[in-house]
């Protein structure tokens, strides 16, 4: 739910680098991109949609994004306050 309240913006990012690998400039995959993020939040519209024809359905892909979340998860629960209290953890 929390990635569809975003209109699919959250996939910004893969259709920036889809579009930069298809040959188009980055500067210009970039304006394409932000534009139509700009459109899809403010028509209610999913990104998909706004860019429909100009990058494929695997930009909106929610996998990429899930694929290491049991690892992750699995990660976090090794955290203990000891390992909080290390110098060079960055917490």
């Amino acid at each position: 739910r929390n990635l569809d309240a975003a209109n699919g913006t959250v996939f910004s990012q893969a259709a920036l680098l889809e579009l930069i690998r298809g040959g188009m400039g980055r500067d210009e995959a970039y304006r394409m991109v932000q534009t139509a993020a700009n459109a899809a939040a403010a028509s209610g519209r999913h990104l998909r949609e706004v860019l429909a024809g100009r990058v494929t359905d695997d930009s909106f892909s929610e996998d990429r994004y899930v694929a290491a979340a049991g690892a992750a998860v699995d990660h976090l629960a090794t955290i203990t306050a000891e390992w909080l209290q290390k110098p060079g953890t960055g917490w």
